[in-house]
Protein backbone atom coordinates (compact mmCIF):
# COMPACT_ATOMS: atom_id res chain seq x y z
CA UNK A 1 0.00 0.00 0.00
CA UNK A 2 2.87 2.07 0.09
CA UNK A 3 2.71 2.77 -3.86
CA UNK A 4 -1.10 4.05 -2.96
CA UNK A 5 0.02 6.10 -0.01
CA UNK A 6 2.67 7.93 -2.39
CA UNK A 7 0.33 8.71 -4.89
CA UNK A 8 -2.40 10.18 -2.91
CA UNK A 9 0.51 12.48 -0.98
CA UNK A 10 1.74 13.24 -4.76
CA UNK A 11 -2.36 14.31 -5.86
CA UNK A 12 -2.18 16.53 -2.48
CA UNK A 13 1.21 18.57 -3.52
CA UNK A 14 0.09 19.07 -7.52
CA UNK A 15 -3.08 20.39 -6.30
CA UNK A 16 -1.18 22.63 -3.97
CA UNK A 17 0.88 24.11 -6.45
CA UNK A 18 -2.06 24.80 -9.40
CA UNK A 19 -3.88 26.16 -6.18
CA UNK A 20 -1.49 28.90 -5.57
CA UNK A 21 -2.00 29.71 -9.39
CA UNK A 22 -5.77 29.89 -9.74
CA UNK A 23 -6.73 30.33 -6.16
CA UNK A 24 -9.61 28.28 -6.28
CA UNK A 25 -11.00 25.01 -4.94
CA UNK A 26 -10.78 21.80 -6.70
CA UNK A 27 -13.94 19.75 -6.18
CA UNK A 28 -14.07 15.88 -6.95
CA UNK A 29 -17.76 14.39 -6.80
CA UNK A 30 -17.62 10.55 -6.49
CA UNK A 31 -20.57 8.99 -7.96
CA UNK A 32 -22.27 5.53 -8.22
CA UNK A 33 -24.41 4.34 -10.47
CA UNK A 34 -28.08 3.80 -9.99
CA UNK A 35 -29.63 0.18 -9.09
CA UNK A 36 -29.51 -2.88 -11.38
CA UNK A 37 -31.33 -6.35 -11.19
CA UNK A 38 -27.87 -8.05 -9.88
CA UNK A 39 -27.68 -5.35 -6.77
CA UNK A 40 -31.34 -5.41 -6.66
CA UNK A 41 -30.52 -9.72 -5.85
CA UNK A 42 -27.28 -9.26 -4.02
CA UNK A 43 -24.87 -10.57 -7.01
CA UNK A 44 -21.50 -10.02 -7.53
CA UNK A 45 -21.50 -7.33 -10.44
CA UNK A 46 -17.79 -6.15 -11.76
CA UNK A 47 -17.72 -6.51 -15.40
CA UNK A 48 -20.71 -8.05 -16.09
CA UNK A 49 -22.06 -5.23 -18.54
CA UNK A 50 -25.78 -5.11 -17.24
CA UNK A 51 -28.24 -1.97 -17.72
CA UNK A 52 -30.01 0.30 -15.15
CA UNK A 53 -33.27 -1.27 -13.97
CA UNK A 54 -36.54 0.59 -14.01
CA UNK A 55 -35.50 1.73 -10.18
CA UNK A 56 -31.85 2.84 -11.62
CA UNK A 57 -33.36 4.97 -14.32
CA UNK A 58 -35.71 6.92 -11.77
CA UNK A 59 -32.85 7.05 -9.46
CA UNK A 60 -30.34 8.16 -12.40
CA UNK A 61 -32.88 11.14 -13.11
CA UNK A 62 -33.26 11.95 -9.45
CA UNK A 63 -29.40 12.22 -8.98
CA UNK A 64 -29.12 14.77 -12.02
CA UNK A 65 -31.45 16.81 -10.81
CA UNK A 66 -30.15 16.97 -7.55
CA UNK A 67 -26.24 17.21 -8.68
CA UNK A 68 -27.42 20.22 -10.69
CA UNK A 69 -29.32 21.68 -7.82
CA UNK A 70 -25.93 21.59 -5.75
CA UNK A 71 -23.17 21.86 -8.37
CA UNK A 72 -21.46 23.29 -11.47
CA UNK A 73 -20.07 20.15 -12.94
CA UNK A 74 -17.82 21.26 -16.11
CA UNK A 75 -16.24 17.64 -16.40
CA UNK A 76 -17.98 14.32 -16.26
CA UNK A 77 -15.90 10.78 -16.43
CA UNK A 78 -17.67 7.77 -16.41
CA UNK A 79 -16.96 4.18 -16.51
CA UNK A 80 -17.38 2.69 -19.60
CA UNK A 81 -20.06 -0.08 -17.87
CA UNK A 82 -23.29 0.31 -19.10
CA UNK A 83 -24.78 1.08 -15.79
CA UNK A 84 -22.42 3.65 -15.51
CA UNK A 85 -22.61 5.36 -18.94
CA UNK A 86 -26.48 5.70 -18.18
CA UNK A 87 -26.12 7.41 -15.22
CA UNK A 88 -23.68 9.60 -16.78
CA UNK A 89 -26.42 10.39 -19.60
CA UNK A 90 -28.36 11.51 -17.51
CA UNK A 91 -26.19 13.64 -15.44
CA UNK A 92 -24.91 15.23 -18.51
CA UNK A 93 -28.18 16.10 -20.19
CA UNK A 94 -28.48 18.08 -17.10
CA UNK A 95 -25.92 19.85 -17.43
CA UNK A 96 -25.25 20.10 -20.93
CA UNK A 97 -22.28 18.03 -20.59
CA UNK A 98 -20.37 15.34 -23.04
CA UNK A 99 -19.31 12.04 -21.74
CA UNK A 100 -16.33 10.91 -21.06
CA UNK A 101 -15.88 7.21 -21.15
CA UNK A 102 -12.45 6.39 -19.32
CA UNK A 103 -11.23 2.67 -18.78
CA UNK A 104 -9.78 3.50 -15.09
CA UNK A 105 -13.29 3.82 -13.49
CA UNK A 106 -14.29 0.50 -14.51
CA UNK A 107 -15.39 -1.95 -11.78
CA UNK A 108 -13.41 -4.41 -10.37
CA UNK A 109 -12.87 -8.02 -11.48
CA UNK A 110 -14.61 -10.28 -9.80
CA UNK A 111 -13.81 -12.73 -12.18
CA UNK A 112 -15.72 -16.41 -11.76
CA UNK A 113 -17.71 -14.69 -8.37
CA UNK A 114 -19.51 -12.51 -11.19
CA UNK A 115 -23.32 -13.28 -10.63
CA UNK A 116 -22.67 -15.51 -7.66
CA UNK A 117 -24.26 -14.69 -4.66
CA UNK A 118 -22.01 -14.21 -1.92
CA UNK A 119 -23.49 -17.67 -0.43
CA UNK A 120 -22.82 -19.24 -3.79
CA UNK A 121 -18.94 -17.86 -4.51
CA UNK A 122 -17.78 -18.84 -1.01
CA UNK A 123 -19.21 -22.43 -1.49
CA UNK A 124 -17.16 -22.36 -5.10
CA UNK A 125 -14.20 -20.75 -3.50
CA UNK A 126 -13.82 -21.15 0.35
CA UNK A 127 -10.12 -20.13 0.59
CA UNK A 128 -10.25 -17.30 -1.57
CA UNK A 129 -13.41 -15.96 -0.23
CA UNK A 130 -11.76 -16.29 3.62
CA UNK A 131 -8.80 -14.17 2.23
CA UNK A 132 -11.53 -11.91 0.94
CA UNK A 133 -13.13 -10.85 4.00
CA UNK A 134 -9.56 -11.15 5.98
CA UNK A 135 -7.51 -8.83 2.97
CA UNK A 136 -9.51 -7.92 0.61
CA UNK A 137 -6.80 -5.76 0.18
CA UNK A 138 -4.42 -8.74 -1.23
CA UNK A 139 -6.63 -11.05 -2.24
CA UNK A 140 -6.10 -11.94 -6.62
CA UNK A 141 -10.14 -13.13 -7.03
CA UNK A 142 -10.59 -16.56 -9.08
CA UNK A 143 -10.04 -15.64 -12.56
CA UNK A 144 -10.22 -11.64 -12.06
CA UNK A 145 -8.40 -9.12 -10.76
CA UNK A 146 -6.91 -7.49 -7.62
CA UNK A 147 -8.49 -4.42 -5.69
CA UNK A 148 -5.55 -2.74 -4.52
CA UNK A 149 -4.47 -2.31 -8.02
CA UNK A 150 -8.00 -1.20 -9.21
CA UNK A 151 -7.85 1.71 -6.57
CA UNK A 152 -4.46 2.69 -7.75
CA UNK A 153 -5.59 3.02 -11.14
CA UNK A 154 -8.52 4.95 -10.64
CA UNK A 155 -6.23 7.30 -8.06
CA UNK A 156 -3.95 7.71 -10.72
CA UNK A 157 -7.39 9.30 -12.84
CA UNK A 158 -7.93 11.15 -9.67
CA UNK A 159 -4.15 12.81 -10.18
CA UNK A 160 -4.80 13.87 -12.98
CA UNK A 161 -7.93 15.39 -13.49
CA UNK A 162 -7.37 17.33 -10.14
CA UNK A 163 -3.35 18.77 -12.11
CA UNK A 164 -5.55 19.29 -15.62
CA UNK A 165 -8.85 20.79 -13.87
CA UNK A 166 -8.10 22.77 -11.08
CA UNK A 167 -10.51 25.36 -9.62
CA UNK A 168 -13.33 22.87 -11.37
CA UNK A 169 -16.33 20.64 -10.29
CA UNK A 170 -15.23 17.01 -11.64
CA UNK A 171 -17.74 14.29 -11.44
CA UNK A 172 -16.63 10.47 -11.70
CA UNK A 173 -19.63 7.84 -12.49
CA UNK A 174 -18.14 4.65 -11.13
CA UNK A 175 -18.90 1.52 -9.08
CA UNK A 176 -19.22 1.18 -5.09
CA UNK A 177 -15.65 -0.66 -4.32
CA UNK A 178 -14.21 2.21 -6.32
CA UNK A 179 -16.22 5.04 -4.48
CA UNK A 180 -15.15 3.03 -1.33
CA UNK A 181 -11.38 2.33 -2.48
CA UNK A 182 -11.16 6.17 -3.33
CA UNK A 183 -12.76 7.51 0.03
CA UNK A 184 -10.10 5.34 1.78
CA UNK A 185 -7.40 6.48 0.07
CA UNK A 186 -8.12 10.13 0.15
CA UNK A 187 -8.84 9.98 3.86
CA UNK A 188 -6.09 8.05 4.82
CA UNK A 189 -7.83 5.04 5.72
CA UNK A 190 -6.40 1.49 5.33
CA UNK A 191 -7.56 -0.12 2.16
CA UNK A 192 -8.88 -3.22 4.33
CA UNK A 193 -11.63 -1.05 5.89
CA UNK A 194 -13.03 -0.20 2.70
CA UNK A 195 -16.25 -2.43 3.89
CA UNK A 196 -16.67 0.58 6.58
CA UNK A 197 -17.90 2.96 4.21
CA UNK A 198 -21.36 3.03 2.85
CA UNK A 199 -22.16 3.86 -0.44
CA UNK A 200 -25.61 3.27 -2.06
CA UNK A 201 -26.82 2.70 -6.02
CA UNK A 202 -26.99 7.30 -7.31
CA UNK A 203 -25.36 8.14 -4.16
CA UNK A 204 -22.66 10.87 -4.37
CA UNK A 205 -19.29 11.74 -1.87
CA UNK A 206 -17.43 15.53 -2.49
CA UNK A 207 -14.01 15.63 -1.79
CA UNK A 208 -12.47 19.50 -2.03
CA UNK A 209 -8.67 19.99 -1.96
CA UNK A 210 -7.17 22.39 0.33
CA UNK A 211 -3.25 23.17 0.98
CA UNK A 212 -3.53 20.42 4.11
CA UNK A 213 -5.09 18.16 1.46
CA UNK A 214 -8.50 16.46 0.67
CA UNK A 215 -11.75 17.80 2.79
CA UNK A 216 -14.60 15.69 2.66
CA UNK A 217 -17.82 17.97 1.90
CA UNK A 218 -20.63 14.79 1.73
CA UNK A 219 -20.47 11.29 1.93
CA UNK A 220 -23.42 8.82 0.69
CA UNK A 221 -25.70 12.10 0.28
CA UNK A 222 -28.99 9.91 -0.35
CA UNK A 223 -31.21 12.38 0.03
CA UNK A 224 -31.93 12.88 -3.64
CA UNK A 225 -33.75 9.22 -3.15
CA UNK A 226 -36.71 9.36 -0.76
CA UNK A 227 -39.06 8.39 -2.78
CA UNK A 228 -37.53 5.24 -3.08
CA UNK A 229 -37.23 4.51 0.63
CA UNK A 230 -40.13 1.87 0.42
CA UNK A 231 -39.21 0.10 -1.87
CA UNK A 232 -36.30 -2.82 -2.55
CA UNK A 233 -33.18 -1.57 -2.52
CA UNK A 234 -29.65 -3.27 -3.60
CA UNK A 235 -28.29 -5.53 -1.00
CA UNK A 236 -24.62 -5.19 -1.27
CA UNK A 237 -22.58 -8.63 -0.75
CA UNK A 238 -20.60 -6.71 1.59
CA UNK A 239 -23.01 -4.75 3.48
CA UNK A 240 -25.27 -6.07 6.53
CA UNK A 241 -25.34 -9.86 4.77
CA UNK A 242 -22.47 -11.98 4.48
CA UNK A 243 -21.60 -15.28 3.54
CA UNK A 244 -19.86 -16.49 6.84
CA UNK A 245 -21.04 -15.48 10.39
CA UNK A 246 -17.39 -14.72 11.33
CA UNK A 247 -17.14 -10.90 12.28
CA UNK A 248 -16.08 -8.31 10.06
CA UNK A 249 -12.15 -7.86 10.08
CA UNK A 250 -11.32 -4.78 9.60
Amino acid sequence: MASTERRVEAIFHAEVASMNEVKAVTQLILIRHGRTILNAAGRFRGRQDVPLDGVGRTEADALARRLKMSFNITQLLTSPLRRAVETADAIAKTFGLATVVEPRLNDLDYGNWQGLTPEEAAAAYPRQYREWERTPEKVLLPGGGCLAWQIDTALRLVQEVVVDYPGETIGLVTHQVVCQGLICALLGIPLRQFRRITHAPAAFSVFETHPSGWTIVALNDTCHLGPFAGQSRSMDYWGGQRASSTAQVP
